[in-house]
């Protein structure tokens, strides 16, 4: 095939319509990119997607806070001592010393 032959097959493709398309093909087209948008999140997805929202961050923070408080006054219940003074750790002092002073 010489230049001056496929030159002229070119310009005849381009002068020729362009051939009909399937009827389904944008349908196959539009349901697969459909179908690759739709791709099942997963729960880091899921999970960050709610952790940018600040009504959430909020809530999260005040349950953590509320129950660390409610843990702790569980916990570290007080009762008032008899003696103020032995509570503190001053009855140390109430005793006498006894020094040694034989040198």
């Amino acid at each position: 095939m010489n230049e001056k032959e496929f030159n002229s097959l070119v310009e005849q493709l381009r002068d020729d319509p362009v051939p009909a398309c399937p009827g389904n093909l944008e349908q196959n087209v539009l349901r697969r990119i459909r179908l690759a948008g739709r791709r099942e999140a997963g729960l880091m997805e899921w999970l960050g997607g709610w952790l940018t929202r600040p009504a959430f961050l909020a809530t999260t923070l005040a349950i953590v806070v509320l129950s660390s408080f409610a843990t702790a006054s569980l916990v570290f219940q007080t009762t008032v001592p008899e003696d103020p003074v032995a509570a503190i750790g001053f009855d140390v002092f109430a005793e006498s010393i006894l020094l040694p002073t034989d040198h």
